[in-house]
């Protein structure tokens, strides 16, 4: 997530001072937004399959770099049956305002300034609403039925729990505050100020999904160890239900711009706290074989 947004990934709990998701803000302007100064956006399976998986791929602790697991339950039907036939979560309306007006903004900067200016309280205080970490699926308690021994359940199930936590290496608040000046005069990239209605119809459209969390531009320097992003609009394609090429417009966030200290919140992460992904050549292979075959047999 980068730019203006608060999300819902929570910062590591050792960084008390970085604030992983409450650091990622920008700019947006438009001549015909409705907002009449320029605001700050924070962006905040087969039964039985038997594997052999190497140790750095786990986050279960081997005593051997193999070892033969089996992934899915002899009753895994049963199973699934039965986590589908428990009711679902019934979220409350939260007290953050998801509009991009003035009003919402004053509003949901009082919510923040209630709990201590601080996003990872203010969703923890809101845990019967959307914005609690994992609420749009099932319970880790039911899914753990259908997924405890899959060899990275621990790690999901601790991203369903506590939210998306990412490693960042420390700075020192003078290096924070000097960059966050920096961006806070720099404002969005060329691609994003060339275009501000669609820029504002992008920002719209996160908002109103709940992607992103707005408040004044002008408090934004009061979060503590916030720090400040460009957006983007990077033209790409995609495919519709029947399998057709299209363009698409994309908002971007700039998390590898580097301002005058040569820190990024990307070159800050710690790349040995990453969970591996084992397939990712395959992976990418295999998606653009999908993309090639839908091209050829759009029927």
């Amino acid at each position: 997530m980068k730019h203006g947004w608060l999300s819902a990934e929570r910062k590591p709990k050792t960084q008390d001072k970085v604030i992983v998701s409450e650091t990622n803000i920008s700019e947006t302007t438009s001549s015909d937004s409705p907002l009449t100064r320029p605001q700050i956006l924070v962006t905040t399976a087969k039964p039985l399959a038997t594997v052999q998986i190497p140790e750095n791929i786990l986050t279960h602790d081997l005593s051997s770099t193999e070892l033969k697991i089996r992934i899915w339950p002899s009753n895994m039907l049963e199973v699934i049956e039965n986590i589908v036939s428990k009711k679902c979560f019934k979220p409350t309306k939260p007290e953050f305002e998801f509009k991009l007006t003035n009003e919402a903004a004053s509003k949901n900067w009082l919510v923040l300034k209630k709990y201590n200016l601080s996003m990872s309280q203010a969703i923890e205080a809101q845990n019967q609403t959307p914005l609690r970490y994992g609420s749009e699926f099932r319970d880790p308690a039911l899914l753990e039925q259908l997924f405890v021994s899959h060899p990275n359940w621990d790690h999901l199930k601790k991203i369903l729990t506590f939210g998306s936590h990412w490693q960042l290496e420390q700075i020192d608040e003078e290096t924070r505050v000097s960059d966050l000046n920096d961006a806070y005069e720099f404002g969005n990239h060329k691609g994003a100020e060339k275009q501000p209605d669609l820029l504002t119809e992008l920002v719209v459209k996160d908002v109103d999904y709940g992607y992103a969390l707005h408040i004044p531009r002008s408090k934004i320097k009061l979060v503590p160890g916030a720090c400040l992003a460009p957006v983007n609009i990077a033209p790409q394609n995609t495919i519709n239900e029947y399998g057709q090429i299209i363009a698409k417009d994309r908002l971007t966030h700039d998390q590898s711009y580097e301002f005058g200290s040569g820190y990024s919140v990307n070159n800050r992460v710690i790349d040995e706290s990453l969970l591996t992904c084992p397939f990712a050549h395959a992976l990418r292979r295999f998606i653009n074989y999908v993309v090639a075959l839908r091209y050829k047999y759009p029927d």
